[in-house]
């Protein structure tokens, strides 16, 4: 059996997180990934010097059982 697990790099701190434990954020209509309330708090006090420098990259790992 196969599994697909994706991560996202946070917005913020550019950590790699598993998508269920980001907290999207949006910002001008589009949808940023951050790993906690914290990085999440600090994209919503200062966007735009995050906005244009995030990593929003998807990476993909499989796992097999």
């Amino acid at each position: 059996m196969t599994k697909r697990t994706v991560f996202w790099t946070c917005a913020v701190c550019h950590r790699v997180v598993k998508e269920s434990d980001t907290m999207p954020v949006q910002h001008e209509g589009q949808i940023y990934h951050t790993c906690s309330v914290r990085c999440g708090e600090r994209f919503t006090m200062f966007p735009n010097e995050y906005a244009n420098t995030s990593d929003e990259d998807e990476i993909e790992m499989t796992l097999f059982d």
